[in-house]
């Protein structure tokens, strides 16, 4: 594919997926002007695999744009504190350099696709896209199983798919709420489970978010019972057990496989990725919406540059954007994840943090945390 969008006049834009990537492009192409739709598969409210912790990369996206309020009305909790707890008794707490926010994507998502239909953009929802060429979509209503095709001028993808080409990871990520976790509520908590690693923290209306990632084979021996796995994973690590120790689960678990792969060196002609169809990294940092929004608001800034400068669209630019959003998340995450999933090395890890104060702040910076991050990438 040419550095630049075939087609240099963009009026039709379609968005697949309303997670927050695809929402927050569909309100701001809306706002500006663009025959916007906004195309979701699946009935809202619904729950999704994901650790609910918004980074300070997504809240500054968010705010730039007046939308952070919307997610504080509905209850955004604040964190502020990072844990790491070991295999062992070993605890490492340290602050963030900027507060994240804990919001069920049960509530997140449904907020944001309520302002984009506000905002004017065309919401089409159970609605599943079956098929695409330069030109046009061939959409499926799920309600009524009817087939239909549709004229675009650009797609936007943001429906979580793994791109192209990208290998699996034999993991799966698994999800739920519980409440009366006996954890610091304003802190992200991270676990060392004996071979693999999870994360809990608040989310609103006193819920908790226990997100953790399980090896295949483990899911597979469990019958694909992920609360029974569940069950066996918190008795590896004493910490967690007595976190949980007078719980209550408040709702179904959800897993999906996890995925891991960089910005593709090319994509579809006529189509932009964004989120997980762009890259995946390893959730241990708690970037993944953040760089979704940053993704976002990244394409949606050239998308409108383009059309008020009456050129095509510069895809290379783009990719070349989300690439530096990704590379050194994706690998330091990586390293995090390996470290934390090995009992031994977890405890290692947890006292050579403790013992340099130095390291904290690099290994904060290197998974995208500071004090303030930029909420768009320069142009290069």
């Amino acid at each position: 594919m040419s550095r630049q969008l075939k087609t240099a006049a963009v009026n039709r834009v379609a968005v697949i997926g309303a997670g927050p990537a695809g929402s927050f492009a569909a309100i701001r192409l809306a706002q500006s002007g663009f025959d916007t739709t906004l195309i979701e598969q699946k009935t809202f409210p619904r729950d999704k695999v994901c650790g609910e912790c918004l980074s300070s990369l997504g809240l500054q996206t968010l705010s730039s744009h007046g939308l952070l309020g919307l997610l504080e009305q509905a209850g955004l909790h604040t964190l502020s504190r990072g844990q790491i707890h070991g295999q062992d008794d070993a605890t490492f707490s340290m602050p963030l350099p900027a507060a994240m926010g804990g919001i069920t994507r049960r509530t997140m998502d449904q907020t944001l696709l309520t302002r984009a239909r506000d905002a004017g953009a065309t919401i089409l929802q159970p609605v599943r896209c079956e098929g695409r060429t330069e030109t046009s979509l061939t959409l499926r209503s799920l309600d009524t199983n009817q087939v239909s095709r549709h004229e675009f001028d650009l797609v936007v993808q943001a429906d979580g798919k793994p791109r192209d080409g990208a290998k699996p990871t034999h993991q799966f990520g698994i999800k739920t709420h519980f409440r009366n976790i006996e954890l610091d509520p304003d802190a992200i908590h991270l676990f060392s489970t004996g071979g693999t690693y999870g994360g809990i923290a608040r989310v609103e209306d006193g819920l908790w978010n226990a997100a953790f990632v399980v090896n295949a084979g483990d899911l597979k021996l469990a019958g694909g019972d992920v609360g029974r796995l569940f069950e066996s994973t918190v008795a590896l690590s004493p910490q967690l057990a007595r976190a949980m120790r007078f719980s209550t689960h408040a709702g179904a678990w959800v897993s999906c496989p996890l995925p891991r792969y960089s910005v593709a060196r090319q994509w579809p002609d006529g189509v932009i990725p964004l989120g997980n169809a762009a890259a995946a990294l390893e959730p241990i940092g708690g970037e993944g919406m953040g760089l979704a929004l940053a993704s976002s608001s990244l394409a949606v800034d050239e998308i409108i540059r383009a059309r008020d400068e009456s050129r095509p669209i510069n895809v290379g630019q783009l990719r070349t954007q989300f690439g530096r959003l990704w590379r050194t998340r994706r690998a330091a995450c990586r390293a995090c994840a390996v470290a934390l999933s090995h009992p031994k090395l977890a405890n290692f890890a947890v006292d050579f943090i403790s013992a340099i104060p130095s390291i904290q702040g690099l290994i904060l910076k290197s998974v995208g945390k500071s004090a303030a991050e930029p909420a768009t990438v320069p142009a290069i």
